[in-house]
Parts: structure tokens; C-alpha cells; sequence
């Protein structure tokens, strides 16, 4: 019920003021004690109007022309009236306060360092106008063609001021010069503090450069592994204290699609992928973000930056009659195998290993 008010009837139900009036305008004859025994409340299911005046006491000449629509107005503006009064007892600095905690809780990309951040401190590094022009320039996303600007993406230029400002090169649009404040019940001007110059890291490019990947050649000693169990993965803080590119490498490795697995309606991965030698995981990349802990964009560029390496191969995946599909990440291949004693054994290959390390002399790997 969206309703600010409700009304409520002498055997506790409760309805709107709308619907109410409908009820004061019927001649149905079991509507009669409906119409005489109510009272307003609030949502919360507090009285808005005294028993004294309530128009649904005995005393009460009220009759069916009763005006439910004014009576609603009247305590709209009667609650608005003591909200401001309520208001006004609340100390400015309360006030601050409890706003800087309210936006610091709206989660907010930083487009100039690519980290994920809060309104709060947006505006608190580059002001308010940045904060309000980059909200209007995501919203407006949401109306644009991908090839114009894809949905959550802000323009070039404003990306470029963004960044221009966090290198220092910009001044911050939120810095003043004066500002006045309330202290003992008078105003005074209050001289800014000094400009302090801050040199911050861009983490966008070390990030963003070219990583040209290598081979290196096998040497003695390099058999000794650092193993790490899919349970520690699985776990949320894990991968809250470590994440970053290998966390999303290794939620993906910890997801692979293996022979217990039971294919969902419209997504054969283990039918696919896993019985055709794969090792294979599906998802979307802001559900892959979301467990990892990472905005979308950045999680889209680490795998971006997994497929030009090769360790990790991307395919897309839409179920007969959705819009929408999947991503479906693939990471290496699997063989069964018998070993000495005739058992059945499973080798699995991951493409990562070829890409940064030469094979082992002898090593069976599947093709």
C-alpha cells in the first residue's frame, strides 16, 4: 500500500482512503456499522485523528456525503506541517552528518582512479557538480545505442576531465574559496584551508597497459606447486581480501562444470562442453563481478585481458527464446585415462599453464 494513511474498521481491517470512499458511497446495507465505526492511521498503524473528533464517533451526525478525500488532505498537510516542526528541532551539524552517512552508503564507480567507491567520496574529491553531471550522463546511457555509449558508461570527454582531476592536472571543481557555517547562533565567514597538492596513483594505467605475456623456459626445482582447495575460493572472504584478476580466474576454475554437474533448462554446459573434453563455467559478467566483489567493467577488462593472453577462451550462450544469454568461459580441457592398475583416472589441462611455463619432458597433453 503506497498510501501515507490507511483506514481501519471496527473488526481491524484495514483498507485505503480510496477504496474507503467507495465504501461511504455504497448502499449495500452490511457496509452500515463499515461506514460509522472507522478510524485513520497511519501505515505504521497509529491514529491520526483523536477519538474526540474522529467523525466515526456515536455523537457524530455523519452521514454518507462524508468528504473522505478532504479529511485525507487535511491530515497530509497536518503531518507535513509536524514533520517540519520536527525538523527544525534537529541540529545543522545532525543534519550534515546524517547525510554525508545516507550517500555514503549510494555505491558510485570513480571513473578517474577505476575503483569502486561511494557518492560520498566522489563528491568529496571532485565535488558536487561532478557527482550530479555524472549521474545525468548514466542515466542518459540507458537511452543511447551500445555503439554510442554502452549502459553505465559516462562520455570520453567527462571520463577524460575525471581522470585529468585525479592526476592533478584539473582543479577540483568542489574546492572553496569561502564557506560560511552557523556557530553560536551567528554567521561568520571562515577563511578555506590551503590548497594541498596530492599525488595519487592512477591505478587505470598500470591497469590498462599492455601486458605482453611470455613463456618462460622449465627449470630444476620448478615442481613444487601452491596448491589452494575450491572450498577457499568458495569462500566469500577470500575472495573479498584477494580480489583482483586471479580471484576472478580461480571463481571461474572453482565453478567449472564437472561430471556430477545437472544441466538447467536452455544451458547444456556439462552436454556442450564438459562431455566434449571441456572444462567450462557459465554466468553473466555482472554476476561473475558480483561474486568476486569487482565492478563489471572491471571484471569484463581482466577477462579481456585473459583472452588476449590465451588462458582462457569466451563463448556466448543464449537459450532458445530468451533475448539474453550467457557467457561461457572455458579454461582448459580434461582426458580420461587408466593408470597402471587399470583405474580410471581424469588429467585435467589448463590453457594457463602452456602460456607461462614450456611443458614437461614427456607431459600428456591433450590436443
Amino acid at each position: 500500500m503506497e498510501q501515507e494513511y490507511a483506514v481501519q474498521f471496527f473488526d481491524g481491517k484495514v483498507t485505503s482512503p480510496e477504496n474507503f470512499a467507495l465504501v461511504r458511497k455504497s448502499n449495500n446495507p452490511k457496509y452500515k456499522r463499515y461506514k460509522k465505526e472507522f478510524k485513520f492511521i497511519t501505515l505504521d498503524g497509529k491514529p491520526v485523528i483523536p477519538e474526540e473528533s474522529n467523525p466515526n464517533s456515536e455523537d457524530s451526525d455523519a452521514d454518507d456525503d462524508f468528504d473522505v478525500a478532504k479529511v485525507y488532505t487535511e491530515l497530509r498537510a497536518q503531518a507535513e506541517k509536524a514533520a517540519e516542526e520536527e525538523d527544525r528541532k534537529i541540529p545543522w551539524e545532525q543534519k550534515i552528518q546524517e547525510s554525508k552517512e545516507y550517500y555514503s552508503s549510494i555505491p558510485m564507480y570513480d571513473f578517474g582512479s577505476g575503483l569502486m567507491s561511494n557518492e560520498q567520496a566522489v563528491a568529496d574529491f571532485y565535488g558536487w557538480p561532478m557527482v550530479y553531471e555524472i549521474r545525468k550522463e548514466i542515466e542518459q546511457s540507458c537511452n543511447l545505442p551500445d555503439d554510442v555509449r554502452k549502459t553505465g558508461q559516462i562520455s570520453q570527454k567527462l571520463w577524460q576531465e575525471l581522470r585529468d582531476i585525479r592526476a592533478g592536472k584539473k582543479p577540483r571543481t568542489g574546492s572553496r574559496k569561502k564557506r560560511r557555517c552557523l556557530r553560536k547562533g551567528s554567521l561568520r565567514e571562515e577563511k578555506a584551508p590551503a590548497k594541498v597538492v596530492e599525488t595519487v596513483p592512477e591505478p587505470n594505467k598500470r591497469q590498462s597497459k599492455k601486458i605482453e605475456v611470455t613463456q618462460r623456459e622449465r627449470q630444476g626445482g620448478d615442481d613444487y606447486f601452491m596448491t589452494i582447495e575450491r572450498g577457499i575460493v568458495r569462500n566469500e572472504s577470500y575472495r573479498e581480501l584477494f580480489k583482483g584478476p586471479s580471484t576472478v580466474y580461480e571463481w571461474i576454475w572453482a565453478n567449472v562444470v564437472r561430471s556430477q554437474w545437472i544441466d538447467a533448462k536452455g544451458y547444456p554446459i556439462k552436454e556442450k562442453y564438459y562431455d566434449n573434453g571441456f572444462l567450462a563455467y557459465c554466468s553473466s559478467y555482472r554476476q561473475l563481478a558480483k561474486d568476486c566483489g569487482l565492478h563489471k567493467n572491471k571484471v569484463k577488462q581482466y577477462i579481456d585481458n585473459f583472452k588476449e593472453a590465451g588462458v582462457i577462451n569466451v563463448e556466448h550462450l543464449t537459450p532458445t527464446g530468451k533475448k539474453r544469454g550467457q557467457s561461457v568461459f572455458i579454461v582448459g580441457t580434461w582426458q580420461s585415462r587408466k593408470n597402471e592398475n587399470g583405474k580410471r583416472t581424469v588429467i585435467e589441462h589448463y590453457f594457463r599453464d602452456d602460456i607461462f611455463i614450456t611443458k614437461k619432458d614427456g607431459q600428456n597433453v591433450s590436443n
